[in-house]
């Protein structure tokens, strides 16, 4: 994964967050998830695009996750024994014997590091709900 996609990546979960941009400057502006004081070292509300690290610490990615998961989806973590990857998927509640490509049944993120599983999964879930799902305020 690139440079620019990271970035990408990386707004695309902050907006999910509650984060509103305005020149490359993030502001959470979500009552219902306030900055956690790691993200901001306790000086403001804010952070630039480029110390955005959602796709490289825990303590950036776990708010999110938690945040998928009340919205009534799980989260499935496996690694495989064969090539040592690590399998996360985050399963939306949606009907395997109904799913089609609007309602998909899962998100799979895959990699050998964990982290960037997690972060794959978070991901295609995001771009998903924001275009095919009413259970979030956006």
């Amino acid at each position: 994964m690139g440079a620019s996609e990271i970035i990408e990546n990386n707004k695309l979960i902050a907006e999910f967050m509650g984060f509103v941009e305005d020149d490359k400057i993030y502001t959470n502006k979500s009552k219902s998830n306030p900055l956690p004081p790691f993200w901001n070292q306790g000086f403001s509300n804010k952070c630039c695009e480029d110390d955005i690290r959602f796709h490289s610490s825990w303590d950036w990615l776990m708010p999110v996750l938690e945040k998928i998961e009340s919205l009534g989806c799980k989260t499935v973590a496996s690694q495989s024994d064969f090539n040592d990857n690590q399998y996360i998927n985050i399963m939306t509640g949606i009907s395997i014997i109904n799913q089609d490509a609007q309602n998909p049944s899962k998100f799979m993120g895959q990699d050998k590091i964990k982290i960037n599983a997690y972060y794959k999964a978070i991901v295609e879930f995001i771009k998903w709900i924001n275009q095919n799902d009413t259970r979030r305020d956006k």
